[in-house]
């Protein structure tokens, strides 16, 4: 028994190791909060939980993303925590969790007061390449800090469940935003970090794929209930204008989007549902399932593999939430991978290795003009069984996850 238990503590350490093994991360969570305050600790431990998670990335509901707190001294000796660095290779999202002991520390304007203030101004210094994010989790926390008075704050009054996924929610939106240039930047060989304003923030726009024969009435609660947020939607009967070419501006607004689907008894069977998922899979734009088949399905439609999936039989609102939430969840977990493309071709020894943010599959490889040597993409690694399928299309190709390079 002691055997066992060893060994799954070793493959825990292993795959820890390997969500980590990147020395310099691209992209890093800091969250900073007031060492008297118990509860801005508490609303931390819940944000570390969202987005950094457990060991195993199938079965923790975390994103893997780096995490790191900035609250106590740095030391006996020290009144400040450690400070925080924003390296030009590097973009920072910094969330600063203010509430009571907060307020008071500002009046006072004593070190805590000193230490945000410096934070703030070299934040500014990288001219959005990283940002501050001030959260207000009581009435009294706004303005976080002076300097911060015209800056939008995140509102956090309630912190039970449905606040915290609320936070998590507009959080994990402008995270995508920020994030957005450094990807643009990696994947067109441009230096770090993106110039100032090369990629406006206008907000993340979600695709509603949907088949009009039995999904339209929830792709438009879909719709609604997104428009209620801060995202945007494109939903095509009312989002193409008359005489423009409709398989153009289809391709286009995929391109430029993330995509829900609305994946009803008739979706498979739809042309143009199909056109739009193989379209999203062409280009690599992050796609969410949102499973409303009710009684069957003609037929199967295999593309769709690999992709984060969330039933909603019923067509509740609250499984929409989930669904839209999953999706920004994804398209985070997504650009954190893609932003650090160059890190693990390095960490693979193939300069020319294809880096995916899920597990490949044969379209995968059908759509690789040139078939690559390498293929890197997340933990845990397939079966063999998969990679046997993969193999006959692909004999001469690796597929690799960090952890099976780090085991090696």
């Amino acid at each position: 028994m002691r055997r066992v238990l060893g060994r799954v503590f070793c493959i825990y350490i292993l795959t820890t190791a390997a969500t980590r093994l990147l020395p310099d991360p691209k992209f890093r969570i800091t969250l900073v909060h007031h060492p008297d305050s118990s509860s801005a600790a508490a609303v931390a431990a819940q944000l570390e939980t969202r987005f950094f998670g457990g060991a195993f990335r199938d079965e923790s509901p975390g994103l893997g993303i780096d995490v790191s707190f900035r609250s106590e001294p740095a030391s006996a000796t020290a009144s400040r925590p450690l400070p925080i660095d924003f390296s030009g290779s590097r973009c920072d999202a910094v969330v600063l969790l203010a509430d009571e002991p907060w307020s008071m520390a500002m009046l006072s304007r004593g070190s805590w007061f000193h230490y945000i203030a410096d934070l703030h101004s070299r934040a500014l210094e990288t001219n959005g390449a990283s940002m501050v994010f001030p959260v207000a989790l009581t009435p009294t926390a706004w303005p976080v800090h002076p300097a911060m008075n015209g800056h939008q704050h995140i509102r956090c009054y309630d912190t039970t469940d449905s606040g915290i996924r609320a936070l998590v929610a507009e959080l994990t939106h402008s995270f995508c935003l920020l994030l957005r240039p450094w990807v643009a930047a990696v994947e067109n060989g441009a230096a770090f970090p993106p110039p100032a304003g090369a990629d406006s923030p206008t907000a993340m726009k979600v695709f509603i794929s949907h088949s009009k024969s039995d999904g339209a009435e929830l792709a438009e609660k879909v719709r609604d209930q997104i428009n209620q947020s801060k995202l945007k939607t494109f939903f095509d009967a009312y989002d193409i204008l008359p005489g423009t070419t409709f398989s153009d501006v289809i391709e286009d607004s995929i391109k430029n989007s993330i995509v829900l689907v609305v994946q009803t008894d008739t979706f498979a069977s739809r042309e143009w549902c199909r056109r739009e998922v193989l379209t999203a899979r062409r280009f690599g734009v992050p796609v969410l399932v949102m499973h409303c088949v009710k009684e069957r399905e003609a037929r199967s439609f295999p593309y769709l593999g690999n992709v984060p999936v969330i039933v909603n039989a019923s067509g509740s609102d609250s499984r929409v939430s989930d669904a839209v939430d999953a999706l920004l969840a994804h398209c985070l977990e997504s650009f954190y991978w893609r932003v650090h493309t160059k890190d693990l071709q390095a960490l693979s020894g193939d300069p020319r290795a294809l880096v995916l943010p899920l597990p490949p599959d044969l379209l995968t490889i059908a759509q690789c003009k040139d078939k690559p040597r390498t293929v890197v993409y997340p933990d845990p690694p397939l079966g063999h069984a998969e990679i046997e399928v993969l193999e006959l299309a692909a004999p001469a190709v690796k597929f690799v996850t960090p952890m099976s390079l780090f085991v090696e």
